[in-house]
């Protein structure tokens, strides 16, 4: 704990002024806000030894909660306006994790941590499990975490992650989330091998609410030349738009991504803007034909009156991989064959349009 006398009057004044500017960068997020007031607040009434028992995360340098979505930019900052301070940090042989806040959108929770205690190095990552439990019950997710810069000091690194449920969520369901940080590692270049910098068990669980949102309905299928897709429901909220739907393809795609294909390709609203489609998406393959989804786009202008989305499909020619030998190709590690696309037919489909509230 530091002692009060190593901080004299005009550092105490710079530490304020710092928290507080933060606090007005959060200003459209009251709850960021409140809690670095009350941070400032905390170091000039009762001083450094009481700030740091009040808010332990931060007198370890762990930087302020909400920052690093802002930080990140793009459709990131619009995020940190929504998330939910979370708060909670663990220590493990000498390394310490907080999640800083989180905010969820009804399918993918966003999460912002900070980790405090590793020697500096130029990349590191982590290895960790997440889960999403939702009414007492596991879901089947797909999710990543990064470490995206140093904060600037030797021993302190900042990350974002994803956390993304495969199966449709009730909007109305009880969600925890489940993070289980077990390692953190380096690459080291000149010798291309990955070094340990710490081990051990840091884990989190923790209760999250979906953000405020609407549910529309569609039920709208279009048809071309063996495709079909049919749009279910849109879920509108402040910070994405997912798309439910389903799909029929012409020919089977049994071996991951061989086969035809189908996607959404192009969503504008009534003013002609153009929705980019996010990296990731959820979906549950049938029996290589069949298979519902979901797609996401940011959030939608409140202005638009309705979506125009433009489906195409693309039928694919794959033919086997040949050794240099002549053999046929296969995998070393699952042993399925290894496919090469050879050429393609793109198909489009009829719009869908879509009346917006």
């Amino acid at each position: 704990m530091v002692d009060k006398d190593f901080l004299n009057d005009l550092e105490e004044q710079q530490a304020i002024n710092e928290i507080v500017e933060l606090g007005f960068a959060n200003r459209k997020n009251p709850k960021i806000w409140l809690r670095n007031l009350a941070v400032a607040m905390a170091i000039l009434v009762i001083g450094i030894p009481a700030f740091a028992y009040t808010f332990p995360a931060l007198a370890q340098h762990i930087p302020i909660i909400g920052g690093i979505f802002e930080r990140r930019g793009g459709r990131f900052a619009d995020i940190a306006e929504f998330a939910d301070v979370i708060g909670m940090e663990v220590t493990s042989h000498g390394v310490t994790v907080a999640i800083e806040d989180a905010v969820f959108d009804g399918s993918r929770v966003y999460f912002t941590y900070v980790i405090v205690g590793i020697t500096h190095h130029f990349i590191v990552w982590p290895e960790v499990t997440f889960a999403l439990i939702v009414n007492g019950e596991y879901v089947e997710t797909d999710s990543h975490a990064e470490i995206e810069r140093n904060w600037g000091e030797s021993d302190i690194f900042i990350g974002t992650g994803q956390i993304d449920s495969l199966e449709r969520l009730d909007p109305d369901a009880n969600v925890e989330v489940v993070m289980n940080f077990t390692a953190f590692n380096t690459f080291v270049p000149d010798i291309y091998e990955i070094y340990p910098l710490a081990s051990g068990y840091w884990d989190f669980r923790f209760p999250i609410e979906i953000i405020e949102h609407e549910v529309i309905t569609v039920n709208q299928t279009t048809y071309s030349e063996g495709f079909e897709l049919t749009i279910y429901d849109i879920m509108l909220s402040p910070i994405s738009t997912r798309i439910y739907y389903s799909a029929i393809l012409p020919n089977g795609n049994y071996y991951h991504s061989v086969g035809d294909s189908i996607s959404l390709f192009r969503i504008r609203d009534n003013f002609g803007h153009i929705y980019n489609l996010h990296t990731g998406w959820c979906s549950s393959r049938f029996d290589g034909r069949y298979f519902s989804g979901c797609d996401v786009v940011n959030g939608i202008n409140p202005e638009a009156s309705y979506l125009i989305i433009n489906p195409v499909g693309q039928i694919n020619n794959w033919e086997q991989a040949v050794n240099e030998d002549g053999s046929l190709a296969y995998s070393p590690y699952s042993g399925q064959p290894i496919w090469q696309l050879v050429d393609f037919e793109r198909v489009v489909l009829p719009e869908i349009i879509i009346e917006l509230p």
